[in-house]
């Protein structure tokens, strides 16, 4: 009899388990939450059950609580790359940058083809500033996995940040090859336009970029630059026209509509966006 309740309690705590899952996947957080702590308190918790409760404190910023589920679940299972990888995330996201690089490099050094762990040594490098190994384990990351768009999006700032502009703009490319309408490398892309003041090539990825963000305010003010600059006065008030909209007492936009206003002749309209200001 003694059997019989055990194995019905153990198969309550799985439907527990499968339960808190669905709820999480529904976004349910706290009802799955309850069930795991349900689980863990029932003394059924498995290294799965802990690092599912960690990524719940994770998903609201809890990071101490994380670390410590997490922990708890590479106690039950230490080989688990998974788990070690999200812990690594957890002590990156406290800025424990050495913490989270000795976990990284070390799963690298038992699995060098973890295309995971590169790119996640390579956002470490990347908080620490050291743009060369940032670089080395993102490229290192997509010569692992050709798709890897998150290890191509990071190489792209890193080249960014290094200035290696022609480096930076074909990885740019590279990922709207894979995914047209990525919003950061279209937001980038247009940056990089502007930086080499190529203001008309500047123009088509942040009108792709508000195809799908029509209320990105940076695209906006970036695009009536664009405009401004090469002379397309009503294209650039209606863009900055578009980030009052968003943000009514922005200096910059009410400036620029006044200056467009004056070149118009519109000069009580200038007068008006000055007074704004």
């Amino acid at each position: 009899a003694n059997h019989g309740f055990l194995r019905k309690n153990m198969n309550n705590q799985k439907d527990k388990i499968k339960q808190a899952a669905s709820l999480h996947q529904a976004g349910d957080i706290l009802g799955a939450k309850f069930l795991y702590e349900e689980v863990i308190t029932a003394g059924a918790a498995t290294a799965e059950v802990w690092h599912a409760l960690g990524l719940i404190h994770a998903e609201v910023g809890e990071w101490q609580q994380a670390e410590a589920a997490l922990r708890q679940g590479l106690l039950l299972d230490e080989h688990d790359q998974t788990l070690q990888l999200h812990l690594a995330n957890i002590l990156k996201q406290q800025q424990r940058f050495d913490e989270a690089k000795t976990i990284l490099e070390n799963l690298i050094s038992l699995n060098p083809e973890n295309a995971a762990a590169f790119n996640n040594v390579g956002t470490v490098y990347y908080a620490l500033q050291n743009w060369p190994k940032a670089r080395l384990a993102f490229e290192t990351a997509i010569q692992l996995k050709a798709d890897y768009i998150d290890a191509y999006y990071h190489l792209a700032l890193t080249t960014l940040r290094q200035q290696d502009l022609p480096a930076a703009e074909l990885t740019l490319r590279a990922i709207l090859e894979l995914d047209p309408n990525h919003p950061g490398a279209l937001f980038q892309l247009g940056g990089l336009f502007l930086l080499r003041e190529q203001y008309s090539f500047a123009i088509e990825p942040f009108e792709q970029l508000l195809k799908n963000h029509p209320h990105h305010l940076e695209s906006h003010m970036n695009l009536a630059h664009a405009y401004l600059r090469l002379g397309r006065l009503s294209n650039a008030a209606m863009h900055y026209a578009s980030v009052l909209a968003i943000q009514p007492d922005d200096e910059q936009a009410l400036f620029n509509l006044g200056v467009i206003n004056m070149q118009q002749g519109n000069l009580r309209a200038a007068a008006d966006y000055y007074r704004r200001i």
